[in-house]
This record gives structure tokens, C-alpha cells and sequence, in this order.
């Protein structure tokens, strides 16, 4: 699996881990953009200590900080929204 890979997947499931618990403690507002601000950052953690991912293994910075950001945006905004308007109407 190639590093790219990896941390697209990462990311996916960091912003889907954030929705949980954007719903599960009820957050809203800058609270919830909290958790998904320090959930983005806890990835590059993630990368570099448990992955073991060096900045040369990627093209560019870029592809360090932008490859992935889509589907954590997606698994986590996406979630959060339709949850929270449904449980708490």
C-alpha cells in the first residue's frame, strides 16, 4: 500500500471518528470545528510516530497536507450535520 494511500485512508477515518464524537457530546459551533482542527493535526502524529511515514516518501509537502482532506471533510462534516439535525431536531 503506497503512503498515499495510507493517509487517505487515515484521514477518511479520523473525520469520521470526529463526527462521532462531534454527536456524541453533542457539539456544536467552534467546539465541533475544534475537534476537527486538532483531529487533522493528531494525523500528522499519527503519520510520523505509528506509520513510521518520512517526508520523503511523499511527492511534495503538498501531498503531505492536502492528500486526504477531502474525505475527512466529507466523513466528518457530512455525518455531523445529518446526525445532529436528526437527533436533535
Amino acid at each position: 500500500m503506497s503512503p498515499a494511500l495510507k493517509v487517505y485512508l487515515l484521514r477518511g477515518l479520523l473525520g469520521l471518528l470526529s463526527s462521532v464524537i462531534c454527536i456524541a457530546f453533542k457539539l456544536t459551533g467552534n467546539l465541533g470545528l475544534s475537534v476537527g482542527i486538532f483531529m487533522y493535526g493528531f494525523s500528522f502524529l499519527i503519520m510520523k510516530h505509528i506509520l513510521k511515514m518520512r517526508p520523503s516518501d511523499f511527492k511534495g509537502p503538498e501531498e503531505i497536507y492536502f492528500n486526504g482532506l477531502a474525505p475527512f471533510l466529507a466523513f466528518w462534516i457530512i455525518p455531523w450535520v445529518v446526525f445532529y439535525n436528526f437527533i436533535f431536531p
